[in-house]
């Protein structure tokens, strides 16, 4: 199972109705630099999900995190990182997850790793409990002063509870390309995925998922942003076998207003191809959004 930062909160929930639903993702972090390439981070994130339709599930999340990079000499160093995920659903669960990191350089340029996570998931209820295990070897790369790669590769294991045990490849991508005025990003990833969130506990999946975005500054106070994906999810948990095919695309707008405030305007379209003809769907929404930011950050170090 994946031990990062929270990435997107995902909500699997197909809706058949016009009836409310309310929201909200509110999340703090705390970074510290204490060296030129060591840093502290620590951070929180809060979400949940109410329905006014009883057919719908409604759940809460909780999510502590925190992860460490220091460098012990000039060519060695290592990271560490940890996450604690409460899931208060109609069967609630916790999912803790830590990872270590060995980091060898070679250049200024070429950074190897090796990385090794685990992650553990426990249910009040009966569904079904696992641990999951991932061991990776990987480099992060600066082609050139505007190309950046990183990459790993290796395997996973998933200890089940009652079910057999499955194991997979798994890997990271990323790719970023800066020009003068935005970037593009190419990105994949795969493994196992702890529960995501949404109106059911859909439990452990194996994914693999490929995606790009590019970010563009049309004007000093304006900007647009691209993106497409697509996702493969098999749901280990059900019985007979669950698949989802994922594509996902959309387009953003971003206008500065004031030096703390900036409005966005996003459209995405979803569509999802399932072994279920019950599950398929086709999705378009718009999202309109007021975000503040502190108009000088507020830094803890001289770095």
């Amino acid at each position: 199972m994946r031990v990062d930062d929270p990435d997107e909160t995902i909500d699997t929930t197909l809706r058949k109705s016009r009836r409310t639903y309310y929201r909200n993702t509110a999340s703090v972090n705390l970074s510290h630099q204490f060296g030129e390439f060591d840093s502290f981070n620590l951070g929180y994130r809060h979400y949940f999900l109410e329905n006014d339709l009883s057919i719908y599930e409604d759940n809460e999340t909780h999510n502590p995190y925190m992860d460490l990079t220091y460098w012990f000499t000039y060519k060695w160093g290592f990271g560490i990182q940890g996450s604690y995920t409460k899931g208060l659903y109609d069967d609630d669960y916790d999912f803790t997850a830590a990872s270590a990191r060995l980091i060898r350089k070679f250049s200024k340029l070429l950074n190897g790793f090796v990385r090794f996570g685990y992650g553990t998931l426990d249910y009040d209820g009966n569904s079904e409990d696992a641990d999951g295990y991932d061991l990776k070897i990987g480099f992060d790369y600066t082609i050139s002063k505007d190309t950046y790669m990183s990459f790993a590769v290796g395997y996973a294991w998933l200890d089940r509870d009652r079910s057999d045990n499955e194991s997979a490849p798994s890997a990271n991508v990323k790719l970023v390309k800066t020009f003068k005025k935005g970037k593009i990003y190419l990105t994949g990833s795969g493994g196992y995925k702890e529960p995501s969130s949404g109106a059911e506990d859909l439990g452990v999946r194996e994914f693999y998922e490929a995606g790009t975005s590019a970010t563009y500054q049309i004007t000093k106070y304006f900007s647009g942003n691209a993106f497409a994906s697509y996702r493969y999810d098999d749901y280990l948990e059900y019985t007979p076998e669950r698949v989802d095919k994922t594509t996902k695309a959309g387009l953003g707008l971003n206008l500065q207003v004031l030096k703390w405030m900036s409005l966005g305007l996003d459209y995405t379209f979803r569509t999802v191809d399932s072994d279920r003809d019950l599950e398929e769907y086709d999705e378009n929404s718009v999202f309109f959004s007021i975000s503040l930011f502190p108009s000088h950050p507020f830094r803890t170090s001289r770095y």
